[in-house]
């Protein structure tokens, strides 16, 4: 009855100890899709490993029979629960019968039974005996013919749930291969170890020693990468082809970080770089082809290569949007939206609005109570008139700007800008105050943000990235923000920036504008 330590047994202690930690895991996000049979599968196999590790500690046949028949129990669970993780996770659960779980534990339970019942009955083992080699007690063991019903059994289901995961590798994104290659890996290793033990044993030096549970140290490590890394529960791919296939237009489904995880087939062809930090093009309306999205997309360059983008946004001529003469504001179109002027004017301000290349004389013709810098797409270093501008008239007209408008005031003060990764979208950006930690809810709209203030402070931030949301001078009078206080329908937490931008206008002491 004496146990004995072996290094024999530590590929499996190994094995048990981190499919136990995978297991432990999964049941906690059970909850998940394929969390709960995610935790039984490991908890099984968890219960394999260690029961056979411990099995290989003994030297007496007795004991090496109870340990068995307790490796059994978790061995006997791996197949079902694989096949039934394989269902959950290519979406398969509503085509198969409600009743199909209880039939799957048919044969386990018969087995269990079976092995249990030895020596009255002789299905599983006819003979149990120990062999001793190279200082351990190898389990010797005579297979009766249930033993290979449920070998073929358990293989069946095994077969079909790599054939189900296959079919999600063939068909999935990126991601979903990784997450499926990982399974069908892990699976693959101990299913080979386990054809060497039962078919192939003269191929191994030790024929009596199975190696299965070993390699389940690979399965835990590889299933527990599919978890942590690759996100299995959080990302599991579903069964809604049919409604994918259904929708005509393209379609798809992409991660926080980027990467595309789902779309039908017209979306994914569309798409034609499947990669994380979408390089992509669409093609609209009734002739679309994914030939013709593929085209304009070799066609794109990056938007810092278009230089001459404000000449295309821009008004070729000023105009004025009259609101009653209280105040004269210069507002330099750089793509600008119609609701600036209009937020502008119902304060009682004359906007003339000027092309994006104005030059300093034009505007102190007009001798404008504020300068301001409009939003607009593209790259801030490629609008070098409008900063030009700002740095000749800064300290003699107060200056205010909004997006682009922000990046723009911001280099022409000493400072530098950056393409975001993915930028702010969206009517739900949080803003937070630097001096009062108030937080307001904005609108936003753009992939450039100012990087360095340069000699501006930073009076507002974003919530999410830190970001700056607003910048301002009290020497030089500017104000500026980052998002559209003035943005239809909202939100308008933030509108009284105009009513700033007119108080400084009317208390900010300048002298006349010139040209010099």
């Amino acid at each position: 009855m004496a146990w004995h330590f072996s290094v024999y047994l530590l590929p499996g202690f190994l094995a048990g100890i981190v499919s136990a930690a995978v297991a432990a895991f999964a049941w906690r996000h059970r909850g998940e899709r394929t969390g709960r049979p995610f935790s039984v599968l490991m908890a099984a196999i968890a219960w394999w490993a260690l029961a056979y590790g411990v099995e290989l500690g003994y030297t007496d046949a007795s004991s090496v029979l109870l340990w068995d028949r307790v490796a059994f129990v978790g061995s006997v669970v791996v197949p079902a629960a694989l096949f039934w993780l394989a269902v959950e996770y290519a979406g398969l659960e509503a085509r198969v019968p409600s009743w199909t779980p209880l039939l799957l534990a048919v044969e386990p339970l018969a087995t269990l039974a079976l092995v249990w019942s030895y020596p009255r009955t002789h299905l599983v083992w006819t003979a149990v005996d120990v062999e001793h080699v190279h200082g351990i007690s190898l389990p010797v063991l005579d297979f009766g013919p249930w033993y290979w019903v449920n070998y073929a059994y358990s293989y069946l289901l095994i077969a079909a749930a790599l054939l189900v995961i296959a079919s999600v590798f063939v068909r999935g994104s990126r991601i979903y291969r990784r997450q499926s290659a990982l399974l069908i890996l892990g699976a693959v290793v101990p299913l080979g170890a386990n054809v060497l033990y039962n078919v192939l044993p003269a191929v191994s030096p030790l024929p009596a020693l199975d190696l299965t549970t070993s390699a389940l140290a690979v399965t835990g490590i590889l299933y527990g990468l599919a978890l942590f890394h690759f996100r299995m529960l959080d990302l599991a791919p579903v069964a809604r082809g049919m409604l994918l296939r259904r929708i005509g237009d393209g379609f798809v489904v992409v991660a926080d970080d980027g990467a595309l995880v789902e779309g039908n087939d017209v979306g994914r062809r569309i798409v034609a770089h499947d990669r994380t930090g979408f390089d992509s093009a669409l093609a609209a309306g009734p002739d679309a082809t994914p030939e013709a999205a593929t085209e304009e997309l070799e066609q794109c360059v990056e938007m810092s290569d278009h230089l001459d983008i404000g000449k295309q946004v821009s008004t070729d001529e000023p105009y004025t949007v009259e609101g009653g003469g209280e105040y004269d504001v210069a507002l330099v179109d750089c793509g600008m939206k119609g609701s600036i002027s209009s937020s502008l004017a119902e304060r009682g301000a004359d906007v003339h609005v000027l092309p994006y290349d104005v030059d300093a004389e034009t505007v102190a013709e007009l001798d404008p109570d504020v300068l301001f810098i409009s939003n607009g797409p593209g790259d801030p270093a490629n609008f070098e008139a409008a900063q030009a501008l700002v740095e000749e008239l800064s300290g003699e007209i107060p200056l205010a700007g909004i997006c682009l408008g922000q990046q723009i005031v911001a280099r022409a003060f000493g400072g530098d800008t950056e393409k975001m990764a993915f930028g702010h979208h969206g009517v739900n950006q949080p803003v937070r105050d630097v001096e009062t930690g108030q937080v307001v809810m904005t609108t936003q709209n753009h992939g450039y943000s100012v990087a360095d203030p340069g000699d501006l402070e930073v009076t507002q931030v974003n919530v999410n990235d830190d970001t700056a949301e607003g910048l301002k001078s009290d020497e030089c009078a500017v104000v500026t923000r980052q998002y559209h206080p003035e943005a239809n329908p909202g939100p308008h937490d933030s509108l009284s920036f105009f009513d700033d931008v007119l108080e400084m206008a009317e208390n900010g002491s300048r002298t006349p504008a010139t040209a010099d």
